[in-house]
């Protein structure tokens, strides 16, 4: 259906929507839309396909998610011996020193302004062929103005995507930009301003869709959606236009949780928003439906080890092994935590919290977790047939019998030790290839071999270089469910949630709190909070508290070894509730507090970058190998270098290389 300027533009980058409007032209290897559409199926098939493309630019494999992660303080995809240098471009993300040649800057870019062509074809064909005889497809006009009023607000959320990266002088593209017609850089508050007439004008004339339902709304924007993106507008305004609108932010806030735009409400389990099943969900607004056997990425980009598999039990658990959580510890076991203010993300979490027991799914589906900690596999398993990790990390392949792969929250090159027993004879080298485990190295080189190998560089980004297969903790919020549940593989079923009610309490809360009113941002907040408090979540805490008495551990913030040994003691959960509760400790509850609970609820969730610039940490912050960025200019992201070659109206954001 699509005109063949689309993938013309894909070049070009900014001819996703010039020529894309035009009827006038002639069709030679595509199909006119006066031809495509005949049925009421192919108006779903345009509609779907502007979805399709909004859950790639929006999913957690797109380079929006990369950009917005890599760039801030929970994720770092680390080169890995040979592996994962890739043109220095993670370096470049971790220690803020990218330019306008960035490949995922430049793919933002194209994804967001392509998704905007897209929406805006669906949109024009609907009003110049479709709706004059949608009665003839079983439609009525007002089936089809509410198509359109999605469009226009997809067309809006994909210009917020790029106000917030690129700051507030994109070129604006409206529906009735045609031909080869180049908009110039925007001025003042004219794209916010846009954005924020777009979505209001559009709101009432959407759907509501019936929360924990799939409905024929499901997946697709409603009134509480547009509403969210509202919010997420006036939220950030600050930041994007330099005019503070948290009052705004608020009033929609308000209004979703109040059900002005629909029945959503928080669930009883936090798992449900994230499980196979959930789009039953009570709590999700917007979700882009997955399906059994039919992959989509709803974790992070190659976020699995690549015999991950042995573990998770699923034929699809294996990744390339790119990204995991920065490191909360040093090679030699001291805490970041204690020296920065960001990042950490693991440590993060409260004790009692169950997002901080390592994560595991048996096969009926229970998980508990959202983290693949520690010892990933252990002598004598199998995975159909084949002994478990053989040769499990290019690192420590000492014999053929290496089967553990253990998972570390630190980052090092820590094989380095290794080398040097073995060059000098050291017995413990001996002693660590009969061990089989990564772990008897941690547990047996001195403090000073340890922090030879340390990541925690001076040069920002250098750290990045000295990764290892087994460094980092991998992200699991959504379950990779083992070949035996539901009697077979392919169980990814479990839908991607884009806005979540979360969201909504955590910005009302935010609002509040701004304003001074603790209490109020306390109970938002802990609504939220409370079902993360779980016994597996008590049982963790006890265990550590436990091993740290009896001297086991040197700290009692030391990770669990595996998900085996972390719930071996039984804890109080009113206990590890009633201290981490902002209503009974509201002492707790102040911005950079807040900061690190929009981290805790929302990590992996693509926004991080988002809610750092809003909180005046992310070029100040400072996190694992990260200093405070000396050049403001990284606020925003440069204008790409094929952008500027294609349109010579827009102008570069300062500071940045521009073409001469």
């Amino acid at each position: 259906m699509k005109r063949i300027y689309i993938n013309i533009c894909l070049i070009t980058s900014l001819f996703f929507i010039n020529g894309c409007t035009n009827l006038d032209e002639e069709y030679f290897n595509q199909i006119a839309p006066s031809t495509f559409y005949n049925s009421q199926s192919d108006v779903a098939a345009a509609i779907a396909r502007v979805y399709e493309h909004t859950s790639w630019a929006l999913h957690s494999d797109a380079d929006w998610w990369k950009v917005s992660e890599l760039s801030s303080d929970h994720f770092v995809w680390t080169q890995k011996g040979r592996h994962g240098y890739d043109q220095a471009r993670w370096i470049q993300l971790h220690g803020h020193s990218w330019t306008y040649l960035h490949n995922e800057i430049f793919g933002v870019w194209r994804a967001m302004y392509q998704g905007i062509g897209y929406a805006y074809n669906t949109y024009n064909d609907f009003e110049r062929v479709v709706k004059p005889k949608a009665e003839s497809f079983g439609l009525s006009k007002s089936d089809i103005e509410r198509a359109q009023s999605e469009m226009l607000v997809l067309a809006a959320l994909y210009h917020l995507y790029l106000m917030d990266a690129y700051g507030p002088t994109i070129p604006l593209f409206t529906p009735e930009i045609e031909g080869d017609a180049r908009p110039p850089s925007s001025e003042g508050t004219e794209v916010f301003d846009w954005i924020e007439k777009t979505l209001k004008e559009n709101l009432p004339k959407l759907g509501r869709h019936q929360a924990g339902t799939k409905d024929e709304l499901y997946g697709r924007i409603d009134q509480a959606t547009c509403a969210a993106i509202l919010a997420r507008l006036y939220l950030n305004a600050d930041v994007t236009i330099g005019v503070p609108k948290y009052d705004q932010a608020e009033e929609y806030a308000q209004r979703i949780i109040d059900g002005e735009y629909g029945n959503y409400s928080l669930d009883e389990s936090w798992q449900l928003q994230f499980n196979f099943d959930n789009d039953r969900s009570n709590s999700i607004l917007w979700a882009f439906p997955c399906e059994k056997n039919q992959l989509r990425r709803v974790t992070i980009p190659c976020g699995g080890h690549y015999q991950a598999a042995f573990f998770y039990r699923s034929e699809y658990g294996n990744g390339c092994n790119g990204t995991h959580l920065q490191p909360s510890q040093t090679t030699d076991g001291e805490f970041f935590e204690d020296k920065y203010g960001q990042g950490s993300p693991y440590q993060k979490y409260y004790d009692g919290d169950e997002r901080r027991v390592p994560y595991f799914c048996n096969q009926k589906g229970e998980r508990t977790g959202i983290f693949s900690i520690g010892t990933q596999s252990v002598p004598g398993h199998t995975y159909k047939g084949r002994a478990a990790f053989d040769n499990a990390s290019e690192e420590w392949r000492f014999t053929s019998g290496q089967d553990t792969l253990f998972v570390v929250d630190r980052v090092g090159r820590f094989s380095e030790i290794a080398n040097r027993w073995a060059d000098s004879g050291d017995p413990r080298y001996q002693e660590l290839v009969n061990s089989h485990n990564f772990l008897y190295l941690l547990e047996n080189a001195s403090k000073e071999e340890l922090a030879s190998v340390r990541s925690d560089l001076a040069n920002p980004g250098e750290g990045v270089t000295k990764g290892e297969e087994n460094s980092g903790f991998r992200y699991r919020k959504y379950p990779i469910y083992p070949d035996e549940f539901e009697a077979g593989a392919g169980n990814w079923n479990s839908d991607f949630a884009v806005i979540r009610l979360a969201e909504i309490y955590y910005t009302l809360a935010e609002c509040k709190l701004r304003k001074g009113e603790v209490a109020a941002a306390a109970e938002l907040l802990d609504a939220v909070r409370r079902p993360y408090f779980t016994q597996p979540g008590a049982d963790e805490a006890q265990t550590r508290q436990v091993r740290f008495e009896n001297g086991e551990i040197e700290d009692v913030r030391e990770p669990p070894i595996s998900y085996r040994t972390a719930t071996t003691e039984s804890g109080n959960i009113n206990e590890f509730w009633n201290a981490a509760s902002y209503v009974q400790n509201p002492e707790l509850l102040d911005m950079d507090e807040l900061l690190d609970e929009w981290g805790r609820e929302f990590i992996g969730e693509g926004r991080r970058m988002v809610d750092l610039k809003r909180f005046g940490k992310y070029t100040k912050g400072r996190w694992w190998n990260k200093n405070k960025d000396t050049d403001d200019k990284y606020e925003v992201l440069p204008i790409p270098q094929r952008v500027l070659v294609a349109n010579e109206n827009i102008i570069q954001n300062p500071g940045y290389q521009t073409i001469q």
